[in-house]
């Protein structure tokens, strides 16, 4: 019976002993657990981070553009507007000196013009006046 008693007592102590065993491997394992998921989620936040912050550095390059691209676009528009305004002004020179050749040759035909008919009327009195010494001669 002692035997059986030591048995009994040494069955007992040896299923203590692997439950306390395996209930320390069960806590072990879920503390690497934990500290596997924790190492995973500080892994994962730093690549969000890094992410982020090149999409950032990405954003921030693009507005540079963009701001970039906008001052030469006036620069451009400044430039086409003084090529415009200088165009106009030599386009308008140019119109004023046509009108001034234009009203110059009018003018010059119209004094031509109005010379050759006051010769014709100064010959016409000149005719009249003839005619009437002549018809007062007659009388």
């Amino acid at each position: 019976m002692k035997k059986v008693n030591l048995i009994a007592v040494l069955v007992l102590a040896l299923s203590v002993s692997l439950t306390s065993c395996k209930d320390n491997k069960n806590a072990e394992a879920v503390v690497a657990d934990v500290t596997e998921a924790t190492e995973n989620v500080v892994e994962e936040t730093e690549e969000v981070i890094a992410e982020a912050a090149d999409t950032m550095d990405e954003a921030s390059e693009a507005t540079t553009e963009a701001i970039d691209a906008a001052k030469q676009a006036l620069i451009d528009a400044e430039e086409v507007a003084k090529n415009a305004v200088g165009e106009a002004k030599e386009a308008a020179d140019k119109a004023v000196e046509e009108a001034k050749a234009k009203l110059e040759a009018l003018t010059a035909s119209a004094t031509e013009t109005a010379n050759e008919t006051a010769a014709e009327v100064e010959k016409t009195t000149e005719d009249a006046k003839e005619t009437a010494a002549l018809v007062k001669g007659d009388n």
